[in-house]
């Protein structure tokens, strides 16, 4: 189970200052929302397990009834 969830968009000269300072023992899951930067390589290439979503943005919230 993950300890940290960060979804990101372009964050890749933010990520390396993240991921190095997060506690050795903590499992980082980036979730990577279509960044054109790198941002995913990045986060593997620092250990982070990374989950691609494409689909930006948040969904609409439900209509009430």
């Amino acid at each position: 189970m993950p300890d940290v969830v960060l979804p990101v968009l372009n964050e890749a000269p933010a990520l390396p200052w993240v991921l190095e300072r997060m506690p050795a023992e903590y499992d980082p899951v980036v979730v990577d929302n279509g960044s054109t930067d790198g941002s995913g390589e990045i986060a593997r290439r620092l250990g982070a397990h990374v989950v691609q979503e494409p689909a930006r943005g948040l969904e609409p919230p439900a209509s009430p009834d």
